[in-house]
């Protein structure tokens, strides 16, 4: 993958596409009993609460960073990057003894999204899906991270498509810089729950 001022340069100049969902996300069932930790203890909880991956890591996002909000593309997709299930090298589906998780369904549009999964958007980064799905957690400023960080930093990219690291050639996953929503209207992303307990929409 191409690093510092040659990835920048590349991403300036990337193709970028317009997405609509569903989109599926993939929450701890604890988390949606109470108001995310950045609000007031009075809020409702927050199924499309960014702060997670800012506050613990994750594939685009180095922990401490930006808000950023991931989505799958099937619900399978979703319960396997959150490891509440496994896939097993012959495709069999096992569970992975995990607390209870509730799956949200997920409307929108992002007007502004590089498609890592496209194979010419990969040519101009020089990269590939090996490097896109590869460790992250073990090693010290993953290749991910840079290309995440400079893509938020560019200001002109909403959102990263790229492949799913656990449901590898069926799945992919959407990271949403959600602090970038505003500038690129009408992009908007919504949880539709008739009961009103998790209905949200960012921004």
């Amino acid at each position: 993958m191409l690093y510092g001022h040659e990835l920048e340069m590349a991403l300036a100049s990337a193709n970028l596409v317009a997405l609509s969902g569903p989109w599926f996300r993939c929450i701890d069932h604890d988390y949606l009993t109470r108001p995310p930790p950045t609000s007031p203890s009075a809020g409702k909880p927050e199924p499309l609460w960014p702060g997670g991956a800012k506050a613990f890591g994750g594939r685009f996002t180095p922990k401490g960073s930006f808000d950023t909000l991931y989505l799958s593309s099937e619900s399978d997709t979703a319960l396997l990057e959150v490891e509440t299930i496994f896939k097993t090298p012959k495709g069999a589906i096992v569970p992975g003894n995990k607390n209870p998780v509730t799956i949200v369904q997920v409307l929108g549009t992002l007007t502004a999204v590089l498609d890592l999964t496209d194979s010419q958007n990969a040519k101009h980064l020089k990269t590939d899906e090996s490097e896109l799905t590869g460790p992250w957690r073990t090693i010290t400023d993953p290749l991910t991270h840079r290309l995440g960080r400079a893509a938020e930093a560019s200001g002109r990219i909403l959102a990263l498509k790229s492949f799913s690291a656990k449901n590898k050639h069926e799945g992919t996953i959407v990271a949403v810089f959600t602090d970038h929503l505003m500038r690129h209207g009408p992009s908007f992303v919504e949880v539709v729950d008739s009961t009103g307990k998790l209905n949200q929409r960012l921004p």
